[in-house]
């Protein structure tokens, strides 16, 4: 009972670890009955028996002789047993990566439910619009809330970070609801908050007709003068995006290379290869109105995944 109990694992460790006889293996594979029983020389009775007969001065013995394994066999083996031990690193790996197959560790997860208070998203008001309308970042029934005053030059950015992460290479992801149609909702990455450089994914949500839901991905070197470098600005969105909707909305960012996905779906690529481009900061989420409304758009379930 014993040897039957004896799995492929074991079987594996011991020939990799040079603890099992090749002269051994095949007993063990045949009482397990992959490959039977060996046959006798000179006997096809009872296989079983153990007693000698002596013929002639030339006897022949009914003891079952079992076939040896020999190196070829032993080596094709280990080599089966390091690919399945390859194998089940390999799968494990992939079980914990990411969703957009660049088996990246997950790093960071918040429900932005204001339930996990070390990361330090920052909340209440800031900055204004011409009509003395204050932004504003907080929590309200499980999301994290951001509002922006419309601009008449449309200029204005509400943007908040958890101002205790700090990412290189990674993938962040979360999830967004653009609550007033025709405005904009986005996530930040890289941000340097002290001197207000940042990444900003944006996303406006369209109507049916005749507007297009629209995107692009800018690098903005001082938000104050709103001056920055467009890398991607695409009037279109191939699929539907619309207001009062939970989107899963992600950048990939490694080194200057950027992949932008909708719903685990990629919609472009960008890289930046100018001399003021980011390599690492703060991820945040932002809110961008349009010339005639504000915007108000709900944000939870922020992940990263880190290279």
């Amino acid at each position: 009972m014993a040897l039957l109990c004896r799995s492929w694992s074991d079987l594996c460790l011991d020939v990799l670890m040079g603890h099992f006889s090749c002269g051994v293996l095949p007993d063990v594979l045949m009482g397990h009955g992959f490959f039977g029983r060996s046959g006798v020389s000179g006997n096809t009775g009872n296989t079983n028996r153990a007693d000698t007969t002596s013929r002639g001065g030339g006897g022949y013995s009914s003891q079952p002789i079992r076939k040896r394994w020999h190196f070829p066999q032993s080596f094709i083996l280990s080599i089966i047993c390091l690919l399945v031990v390859a194998g089940g690193l390999f799968w494990g790996t992939v079980g914990r990566a990411d969703p957009y197959h660049h088996l990246a560790e997950p790093l960071f997860f918040d429900p932005l439910d204001n339930s996990q208070t070390d990361n330090y998203w920052f909340t209440g008001d800031f900055g204004q619009n011409s009509q003395q309308q204050k932004n504003n970042c907080d929590f309200h029934e499980q999301n994290y809330v951001v509002t922006a005053g419309y601009s008449d030059n449309n200029t204005n950015i509400a943007w908040c970070t958890a101002t205790a992460t700090n990412f290189d290479n990674f993938v962040y992801e979360v999830q967004m609801n653009i609550t007033i149609i025709g405005s904009c909702g986005g996530i930040v990455f890289r941000a340097d908050l002290a001197h207000s450089k940042y990444y900003l994914f944006e996303l406006c949500s369209g109507q049916p007709t005749p507007k297009n839901p629209s995107y692009k991905l800018v690098r903005y070197d001082n938000t104050s003068t709103q001056s920055g470098y467009t890398l991607i600005d695409n009037p279109n969105v191939n699929q539907s995006f619309v207001s009062n909707r939970f989107y899963t909305v992600a950048v990939v960012a490694r080194g200057i290379n950027f992949e932008m996905y909708v719903d685990h779906q990629m919609i472009n690529t960008a890289f930046d290869t100018s001399s003021n481009a980011l390599t690492q900061g703060q991820i945040g989420v932002a809110a961008i109105p349009n010339t005639s409304n504000s915007a108000q758009v709900d944000f939870r379930n922020a992940q990263v995944w880190a290279f």
